[in-house]
């Protein structure tokens, strides 16, 4: 018989990396935003900047320019 796979969780930083801006959370409030991952959304063709908080790994869409 062949176990399940466990499911995949994305990763998370958990430190502000060297060299990085972070902005202040709008959840917790500490200065530990950063942005992270970059996509098109499927529907409007638009780019989307995820940016995760170090400290409590919210996570926030925002546009991103062209």
């Amino acid at each position: 018989m062949i176990p399940s796979m466990p499911a995949k969780v994305p990763w998370l930083p958990q430190a502000v990396p060297p060299g990085a801006r972070p902005e202040r959370c709008a959840v917790c409030g500490r200065v530990a935003l950063i942005p992270w991952t970059l996509r098109r959304d499927i529907h409007t063709k638009a780019l989307v900047r995820t940016w995760v908080c170090t400290n409590c790994q919210s996570l926030v869409e925002r546009p991103e320019p062209e």
